[in-house]
């Protein structure tokens, strides 16, 4: 997995227009968050800009950017070529993790100690200031930040409703832990236990025509991850709209 530095990031800016960088001052520390505007696959592809999504770099006192990653781009199934059931056929999956509704943000340190949650283009819109109260109040989740903040490690959120779950905890080289592992007393996605029918992506295809009442799952394969909504969902959503 490709994991972009600030250097790439701003050649991107320069070559791509789809690309946007926002920089931000922060209790006068230099902060630049990397975003990309709808870029099509092969675009996508070409520039391998998956990560520019809310991708954050905070320059230390040492005058190094850190960074931090949330989740990079994913597909729905069948999408694009990448993410076709024809060719995810001979793939295995080997973990599944159910969809959450919500906004995503993520925790970033500052130099000068003071952790504060961003979304993906922002850090005072409204979830950053709810998920700052519930952070002051849920001890457990200061404790899982600063833990994986300790081992170098990215947790992922989602804030909905008043609630925050835990979708996705990332290594620095990109990798995604298994959430069964993790183990804090904090609201995480729900994991499937993956069986010999389940790593075949029919099982899922199949299975997302009878599911009701969730959104969909994540489906991880060796080499890649997919998005797949549950028939429900659809229907739910073409009724909204």
């Amino acid at each position: 997995m490709f994991i972009p530095d600030k250097t790439y990031c701003d050649a991107l800016v320069e070559e791509c227009s789809d690309v946007i960088k926002q920089d931000f001052i922060i209790d006068g520390y230099n902060i630049s968050c990397y975003f990309h505007n709808n870029i099509d696959h092969a675009s996508m592809l070409y520039y391998q800009a998956f990560e520019l999504d809310g991708l954050t770099f905070v320059k230390n006192s040492s005058f190094v950017w850190d960074r931090y990653l949330m989740t990079h781009k994913l597909y729905y199934l069948n999408e694009n070529d990448l993410v076709n059931a024809n060719d995810l056929s001979d793939g295995q999956i080997v973990n599944a993790t159910e969809i959450v509704e919500g906004e995503t943000f993520i925790f970033i340190k500052l130099p000068n100690g003071r952790i504060i949650p961003k979304t993906k283009m922002s850090f005072d819109d409204d979830v950053c200031s709810e998920v700052k109260r519930i952070s002051k109040e849920n001890r457990d989740l200061r404790i899982l930040v600063s833990g994986c903040m300790k081992n170098n490690l990215q947790p992922i959120f989602k804030y909905h409703n008043n609630n925050i779950t835990l979708i996705a905890v990332r290594t620095a080289t990109g990798e995604y832990a298994d959430l069964k592992n993790v183990d804090f007393n904090i609201m995480k996605s729900i994991t499937y236990e993956i069986d010999d029918d389940q790593s075949d992506v029919q099982y899922w295809i199949e299975y997302s025509k009878q599911k009701e009442n969730i959104i969909g799952w994540v489906l991880y394969f060796n080499d890649r991850m997919i998005k797949l909504n549950t028939r429900w969902f659809k229907i739910k959503q073409k009724k909204s709209s």
